[in-house]
């Protein structure tokens, strides 16, 4: 049996998109996910599933039953009062019922659940945000390089990060530098008390988390996208296929 793999949705208010090619009507709502996540999940054996918003936490409980390991995906920026801060304006789209709906399912499934747990983007700052860190609404604005580097390909590197030796990430990986991609402007800042960073980018920017104590599970936050490069750089893809691979367990 493959093992089943809940990847949370992205949401949608308008469905300009989907309108526009011709599968929805103006002013429709959406939930949805970028292939990349799907395909590189099936290529690690995985049997993917989505796992929509929904108003009831009992529903997402008993939907959190029925896959064997989770992955938070990229999307919205993360609202600011889920890590005590006010908007300073350069938050871009937020949902708030996505973040309703993550921040309850970080802290049910480390709290109530050994199942394990990959953050990819957003999903590393939800995630720190739950467990009680901070992130940067804008890294421009702290002093960091922008690392919204759109100019690229989605598959190709934009810039290296250097890993900690002593890591989940550097035993998947087998390196201590690896070229990444970047797509983001927040990112993490303080550091949730349980989890350790082991990743930073070449300006200092936190690219990858890990919980202090393992807790038996595997536990792995990435600030870059893994999936959007996996389909043609194997090191991307053995991140993916490393967590798919503890789920089978």
């Amino acid at each position: 049996m493959k093992p089943i793999i809940g990847i949370t949705a992205n949401y949608s208010y308008d469905g300009a998109g989907e309108c526009a090619d011709g599968i929805g009507t103006k002013g429709q709502e959406w939930q949805l996910l970028a292939d990349d996540y799907i395909c590189a999940i099936c290529r690690a054996g995985g049997l993917p599933v989505i796992l929509p918003i929904m108003d009831d936490m009992e529903d997402v409980k008993q939907m959190l039953t029925g896959v064997d390991g989770v992955l938070f995906s990229g999307g919205h920026d993360v609202q600011p009062s889920y890590f005590q801060e006010l908007p300073t304006g350069k938050c871009g789209g937020m949902v708030p019922r996505r973040d309703f709906q993550e921040d309850f399912m970080v802290k049910y499934l480390l709290s109530e659940t050994n199942k394990p747990i990959l953050g990819i983007c957003r999903g590393t700052q939800i995630v720190n945000a739950s467990l009680g860190g901070t992130l940067y609404q804008h890294l421009p604005d702290a002093g960091f390089n922008i690392h919204t580097l759109v100019q690229y390909p989605r598959n190709a590197q934009s810039h290296n990060i250097l890993i900690e030796s002593d890591s989940i990430l550097a035993d998947v990986t087998g390196t201590k530098c690896l070229g990444v991609n970047s797509f983001h402007h927040m990112a993490v800042k303080k550091v949730a008390a349980c989890l350790r960073t082991v990743a930073k980018s070449e300006d200092g920017v936190i690219e990858a988390l890990e919980l202090k104590d393992p807790d038996r599970r595997f536990f792995l936050c990435v600030q870059w996208h893994p999936e959007m490069m996996s389909a043609t750089n194997p090191v991307q893809q053995g991140i993916i296929s490393a967590f798919v691979e503890s789920c089978k367990k």
